[in-house]
């Protein structure tokens, strides 16, 4: 749920800069400190422990699907 929140504002001031700037920036990248978390986000297989996610919370999954969001790793204490 964390990841989806910040894609959400990931993008929103993405393209906020985008509308300002008038440039097209590449994709936006999000940092992950974790590896079920990634996997899920780049998998889209279901996993019986994802069952209780809302729908809503899919949409970093799209983002990254749609190559909007590359999503990588990032160890908690390089953060």
């Amino acid at each position: 749920m964390a990841e989806n929140l910040a894609t959400c504002q990931g993008i929103w001031v993405y393209r906020l800069v985008q509308e300002i700037t008038g440039e097209k920036l590449g994709s936006l990248t999000i940092l992950i400190d974790n590896k079920s978390t990634l996997e899920l986000g780049k998998h889209p297989v279901f996993h019986g422990r994802r069952k209780h996610i809302e729908t809503r919370f899919h949409f970093s999954r799209d983002c990254i699907e749609r190559g909007d969001v590359i999503a990588k790793f990032v160890a908690s204490v390089e953060q």
